[in-house]
């Protein structure tokens, strides 16, 4: 799930695991994904780059050997965008939050800034 790899910062696990083994593990550790109380915009956000990845992996804009590590890019892409700043805790609608979803969402709607922020491949 990119929602673990780009905002919880477990790419690996996101790879590793089936999606229902990860809702499993995250919903019943301390409820870190799909609460009630959380604020959708990073999982739109997480999903909406999955997809602008995923459409460079098919197109062969991103070298079809980079698709393991997809989830890392998208971590990876957070970080240079907004810095390695700590998100706020449980992911409740904040305006720290919502300001760096922002940065998130304006380079996702290009997709040559979304590819240079995210993969460095233009």
């Amino acid at each position: 799930m990119s929602f673990v790899g780009m905002f919880i910062e477990e790419p690996h696990h996101s790879n590793d695991m089936h999606y229902s083994k990860l809702l499993e593990k995250y919903r019943a550790d301390k409820r870190q994904i799909f609460a009630e109380d959380h604020d959708p915009y990073p999982y739109f956000i997480s999903g909406f780059a999955f997809f602008l990845a995923r459409s460079f992996l098919r197109s062969g804009e991103i070298p079809p050997t980079y698709k393991r590590f997809i989830y890392h890019m998208l971590l990876s892409f957070r970080i240079r965008v907004c810095g390695s700043v700590s998100l706020p805790h449980g992911f409740r609608s904040t305006k720290k939050l919502t300001d760096l979803c922002d940065k998130l969402i304006l380079l996702c709607h290009s997709a040559d800034g979304f590819n240079r922020a995210a993969f460095c491949f233009r």
